[in-house]
Formats: C-alpha cells, sequence, structure tokens
C-alpha cells in the first residue's frame, strides 16, 4: 500500500483496504485466491476520486501478484468495480444483496464481506461484520448465512468410509475445501452472526456461538477439531505438490490416507451433517411459521 500511494500520490479521500474470503479470516492456504475490496469516505459527489481510487488499487493488486498472491477469478478483487465502491454505495450494495440474494454474485459478496477485516487505511484492524449485522436486516441476512451454510455439502459415495467423488474426472478422490472446509466455515460464519461475535476466525466463530448457546460446546468442539484436521490435511497436501513443482489444489485421495486420519474424516463429516440437519430442520420451520432463524 505504501508503495502504491509513494507511486500514485496521497489518495483524494479516506480510504479503507479490505482483506475478505479466507484472507479477511486469516486462514488462507497456498492454493487460495486474494480476495480483496476498497471501500473510501467523505467524497461521495467528486467524479476524480473513483479513478484515483482505481489507479491506487490497480497498483497494489500488481505488487500482490508479483508476491505471488493470485487475483480472485471470480473478481472479488479491489481493482474492479464490484467490490471497489464509496460508504454509501457500499451501504446500498450490501441492502440490495441482502434484500435480493438471488441477484448475480450477491451469494459470494455477502459471504466474502462478512468474513473481511480493514488492513490498511482508515478504521485498521477492524472486521466490518458489525456493519452488515447492524439494522432491521439482520433477519434476513441471518436468513441469507443459514442457506449459505447448507450449499457445501459433502459428495456422494464412499471408499473405505471416506466421502468420495463417484464419476468424472476426480472419481476417487474427494474435495477437501468443499467437501470438508467450506461447510465448517459457512456453518461458523452464520453460527457467530447468530451470537453476534464480531469474530472473523472460524474456530473462534464456532465457541463464541457455543457461548451464545446458539450451538452445543460439543458441536462447536467437535466442529473446530474437525476444521483443525481438514485443514491440516488440505496443507500437507498441497505443501507436497509444491515440493513437487505441481500447482496446488484440493483433490485428496483416500487411499493415502492412514486408517486414524480415515477415521477422524468420517467423525467429521458426520459432524457437519448433523448440525446441517439442524439447521435445515430451522429453516423449514421458519418456512412454515414465518419465523426466522435467531
Amino acid at each position: 500500500m505504501d508503495l502504491a500511494i509513494e507511486e500514485h500520490g496521497v489518495p483524494p479521500a479516506r480510504f479503507s483496504w479490505l482483506a475478505l474470503g479466507s484472507l479477511g479470516r486469516r486462514e488462507p492456504v497456498p492454493s487460495s485466491d486474494a480476495d480483496t475490496g476498497l471501500v473510501w469516505f467523505d467524497a461521495e459527489d467528486d467524479p476524480a476520486v473513483p479513478a484515483a481510487m482505481a489507479a491506487l488499487a490497480a497498483s497494489v493488486m500488481r505488487g500482490l501478484d508479483a508476491c505471488g498472491l493470485s487475483a480472485d477469478e471470480h473478481g472479488v478483487r479491489a481493482d474492479r468495480p464490484l467490490f471497489a465502491r464509496s460508504d454509501a454505495a457500499w451501504r446500498a450494495a450490501v441492502k440490495s444483496w441482502i434484500d435480493d440474494p438471488l441477484q448475480e454474485k450477491a451469494l459470494i459478496a455477502v459471504s466474502v464481506l462478512f468474513d473481511g477485516r480493514i488492513v490498511a487505511g482508515a478504521g485498521r484492524g477492524r472486521a466490518l461484520a458489525p456493519e452488515l449485522e447492524a439494522g432491521p436486516r439482520r433477519a434476513p441476512l441471518l436468513r441469507l448465512l443459514a442457506r449459505l451454510a447448507l450449499a457445501h455439502r459433502p459428495p456422494t459415495g464412499f471408499l473405505r468410509g471416506v466421502i468420495v467423488e463417484e464419476s468424472g474426472e476426480h472419481r476417487g478422490t474427494f474435495d477437501v475445501k468443499r467437501g470438508g472446509v467450506l461447510p465448517i466455515v459457512d456453518l461458523a460464519r452464520w453460527a457467530g452472526a447468530s451470537a453476534g461475535t464480531a469474530a472473523t476466525g472460524t474456530p473462534e466463530r464456532l465457541y463464541a456461538a457455543a457461548d451464545a448457546e446458539v450451538i452445543t460446546l460439543t458441536q462447536a468442539r467437535t466442529l473446530a477439531e474437525a476444521w483443525d484436521l481438514l485443514v491440516g490435511l488440505r496443507l500437507e497436501h498441497q505443501v507436497e505438490q509444491l515440493r513437487a513443482g505441481a500447482a496446488p489444489d484440493d483433490r485428496l485421495d483416500p487411499e493415502r490416507l492412514n486408517p486414524l486420519a480415515r477415521r477422524y474424516l468420517r467423525e467429521a463429516f458426520r459432524s457437519v451433517a448433523a448440525v446441517q440437519k439442524r439447521l435445515a430442520a430451522e429453516l423449514a420451520g421458519e418456512q412454515a411459521f414465518g419465523t426466522g432463524p435467531r
């Protein structure tokens, strides 16, 4: 950021640089994209500000790319209009996404923003969650996060008790991110929001939710331990790939896991399924009786 400001000069408005997604949660791995965002203040009507901020963001993104931190392929990046806005425009966009989650990229936007932190500029170190939780939109936000928490589930099929893909080019493997890590991350995001915590880390959200009795302490502990196991397996797999000169991915072969690791994986998946089942029942009750998750 300092190098970009040195190149382009001091920006014409106060701004905050956002670390979003896994960067915001402090949970990136070698395959993670650099999810970023930008918000500026005090100059809503100055036509020169967006161009100046775009130049600043482009410079920072070039620097991140040079350091090996690739930008998000879905466009969650501070040099794109969708994630670079004035404060007023951000607030309007968040309201729109929560009110109409079916619009393009609304689910992605809300999830990565909810995990966000301010890492440079005004408000450095502050979490973004309070901005998203405030006011009358809290109930629809929780419903949206609940639906997100049910979006990722382990694939079907079994190999030695581990859930794997049944067909296609990845047959016999399982995606440790989509089938394991993301379901826990999504559940923790919903549970943390329901508990009203500003924490962005997955284990911290789970234990805060247990303190607020959103989930039980046993569920929080089991999910946190499962998350730790899955992230550890994911990191080990990707480090091996990097050492072999290959691009890191999330496809694990259960044949290469020892029996104890496979047993722990089965227990982790069962824990995720149990909490998702309970949440799905709550959503069904909401639809039947017109109430929302707390």
